[in-house]
């Protein structure tokens, strides 16, 4: 029996390149007789010159060490990556087995949109230079996927025709040249997942509106989130990028209701009575009511890309403040494929201990395959004071092994499959400025980077 599966093990590594081959034929079916089976191991392995004769289990012993095991898949594996594009095994055309969700430790990078901004230069040639810089900074820190900021402000950091596109991207898609499209393929090509980031609702000073259902808070506008028009715009949006871009995934961070906003009726709460219950849990199941169909249109428009939110650390500073459900998001199936809140805390933080509060996320009631991730704040490292942590406040200016600990203490922790890193920019000593003492700060990346290559 256990021969028998490791003959199929071998097919079905046949059978899986076969999916993604572009031919007319089946790209599995080495023989040529229209099937794909044990027939077509043997004629691979005749390919490769190993010229077996029989249809026989001792013929699937691929490496030659006595024994029929997952060895020889990983042989076989070995000797194709050697294989001519051309010939019935693509080498270029499998994505690595990061898409889109890895099933091991997902380690991520946020790109923000004013790091995204840097990177646009003037010429296509200058700008794919800047975004291959830029990834190849965060591949050095072992990141198997990046979330990119494509909007931030209801504008596009893409080729859009449904948000307008910031002056830079104008500028080079005139020339021809699509940032984003380019940015998805050089992370791929570098076995990265890129996740297309974006904020529902902020548009910031108002211009950028394309949806009158728009409230102003705090001196920002924002699109109103119980509103059905804002809501199928911003669909629209969505299904736009997941058209038009290979990207792996849909983004949302930790902004919704605008924080501070008041717990009384406000003229934007349209189609709330005090019938329908209270009003924060009128406005939670506005939001959620969004998250859902953003999840279903992700999966619809591409079945394998996942739909994941970064909410804030705190959970009732979700509920209460930011009307976001995490814990409905969690538990209900069809909400997201991952939640990734910001656990931006030291361990000394006094509020909200990282390693405390870390397992408060992890024992949160959750559907099957939800996965769960943290974000943490490289931004912090080396940072003389974090004002809003109590008696930990002088914690990251007198440590520098915080983040690797951080790493660690998850890597322990059941239930957390992974973190992200923000940001890109604090990848690099140069990112940091004088809030925080930059010698710790590079202690802590040096740090940062054993860890995550241990």
């Amino acid at each position: 029996m256990k021969q028998l599966l490791a003959i199929a093990s071998v097919v079905a590594l046949i059978v899986s390149c076969a999916a993604v081959c572009a031919a007319a034929t089946l790209a599995g079916d080495a023989n040529g007789d229209g099937l794909v089976n044990m027939k077509d191991v043997l004629a691979l392995r005749k390919y490769l010159a190993d010229v077996p004769t029989e249809l026989s289990a001792q013929n699937a012993d691929a490496d030659g060490d006595g024994k029929v095991t997952m060895k020889d898949v990983l042989w076989l594996r070995k000797r194709l990556a050697g294989y001519d594009p051309t010939s019935f095994i693509p080498k270029t055309t499998v994505k690595p087995a990061a898409y889109p969700l890895p099933n091991g430790e997902l380690r991520g990078v946020w790109l923000a949109y004013y790091e995204v901004a840097g990177l646009l230069k003037s010429t296509p040639a200058a700008t794919k230079t800047a975004i291959d810089t830029a990834l190849d900074t965060c591949k050095s820190y072992g990141a198997n996927a990046v979330f990119f900021h494509v909007r931030a402000y209801s504008d596009a950091y893409y080729n859009s025709k449904l948000f307008p596109q910031v002056a830079a991207v104008k500028a080079l898609v005139s020339q021809g040249f699509d940032p984003l499209t380019y940015a998805t393929e050089a992370a791929h090509t570098r076995g990265m997942a890129l996740h297309a980031w974006l904020n529902p609702y902020r548009v910031g000073d108002g211009k950028n509106a394309v949806c009158a259902d728009t409230f102003t808070f705090g001196g920002k506008t924002y699109y109103n989130p119980a509103s059905e028009a804002v809501k199928q715009t911003l669909l629209d949006g969505i299904a736009e990028i997941l058209e038009n871009y290979d990207v792996d995934g849909i983004h949302f961070d930790d902004y919704f209701y605008p924080s501070g906003v008041p717990a009384t009726v406000q003229n934007f709460d349209i189609g709330y009575n005090s019938s329908k219950g209270s009003l924060g849990a009128w406005r939670r199941a506005q939001v959620t009511d969004f998250v859902k169909r953003a999840c279903a249109l992700t999966h619809e428009k591409k079945p394998n890309a996942a739909f994941g939110i970064s909410p804030a650390g705190n959970i009732e500073t979700d509920r209460n403040s930011l009307y976001a459900d995490v814990e409905t998001w969690l538990k209900t199936p069809g909400c997201v494929d991952y939640l990734c809140p910001q656990l931006y805390y030291g361990f000394e933080n006094s509020a909200a201990p990282f390693a405390e509060t870390a397992a408060r996320w992890a024992t949160l009631p959750r559907a099957s395959g939800v996965k769960l991730y943290a974000g943490l704040a490289v931004y912090k490292a080396g940072l003389r004071e974090d004002t809003w942590a109590g008696s930990g406040k002088t914690e990251w200016a007198t440590h520098s092994n915080v983040l690797a600990r951080q790493v660690n203490t998850l890597r322990k922790q059941n239930g957390v499959g992974g973190f992200v890193l923000f940001s890109y920019r604090y990848l690099s000593a140069s990112g940091f400025d004088d809030t925080c003492d930059k010698t710790v700060a590079q202690n802590e990346l040096k740090n940062l980077k054993n860890a995550l290559a241990a």
